[in-house]
């Protein structure tokens, strides 16, 4: 992550979407532990409204950084 490429921008969103992953991947794993588990969809949805919703918040204070996040959002999704 050190060696991470490209603007600050950039970067920065690289880095939300990574710890938004590991934050509900770990909490995934310790819900497992514990005979609780959710399906892998809701954690998919839980990572994705955890990149959307500070993306959005974004918008009053500063609409094109805003607006380059959700590009940046919209074009990793498949």
């Amino acid at each position: 992550m050190q060696s991470l490429q490209g603007n600050k921008h950039k970067r920065r969103f690289t880095l939300l979407c990574w710890q938004s992953a590991i934050y509900w991947i770990w909490q995934e794993r310790n819900k497992r532990l514990h005979q609780q588990f959710r399906p892998s969809e809701t954690i998919i949805s839980l990572i994705t409204r955890q990149i959307t919703d500070p993306i959005s918040s974004y918008r009053l204070n500063s609409p094109a950084l805003s607006s380059l996040y959700m590009q940046l959002w919209l074009s990793t999704e498949t």
